[in-house]
């Protein structure tokens, strides 16, 4: 209740997502929610939660689920999907391996949630590009850092971003 009554962004990540399915109303609850809302699951909780779009493509099963929930999607994989409620979607290809590594999910759940909080702060509004925009400043990260490690990553991804909001290059 106190969720649904929340106007801040609420990010949605494994164990919350896992628990939404597992409750009498799943997905439908996010229609409740007085505020945005994006979630980042991977193929198994994503299908947990959507179980009727098992059938789907990864970028039609994001589409729709986005369409009938309202939040924004971040279906995690090699080739992560990002989709929004107005049929806007986006593809991120060429990514590292390292992406999937353990503990970066939780990384990234983080990030476009301090990222999204930041944006939501200062105009008032957020959207689904904002979304798909920080997941590709942290697949770039992965990409880019010389160390496999979610701490490593982490800290390149920092770089990264205070490198973008300066104007300056990361070197």
């Amino acid at each position: 209740e106190v969720l649904e009554c929340f106007s801040g962004l609420l990010i949605l990540d494994a164990d919350g997502l896992n628990r939404l399915s597992c409750s009498s109303e799943g997905w439908e609850w996010f229609q409740k929610r007085k505020g945005p809302t994006w979630i980042t699951p991977h193929l198994g909780e994503f299908f947990r939660l959507f179980p009727h779009l098992k059938d789907l493509d990864p970028i039609f099963a994001a589409k729709e689920a986005s369409r009938i929930s309202g939040v924004g999607v971040l279906l995690k994989g090699a080739h992560s999907v990002i989709a929004d409620q107005y049929g806007s979607s986006w593809q991120i290809r060429g990514t590292s391996p390292l992406v999937a590594r353990a503990g970066l999910g939780d990384v990234l759940a983080g990030y476009v949630a301090g990222m999204g909080a930041m944006e939501l702060a200062v105009s008032k509004v957020i959207d689904s590009e904002f979304l798909a925009g920080a997941a590709l400043i942290h697949a770039e990260a992965a990409k880019q850092c010389k160390e496999s490690s979610a701490s490593s990553i982490s800290a390149y991804l920092a770089k990264l971003t205070r490198s973008l909001q300066s104007g300056e290059c990361v070197k």
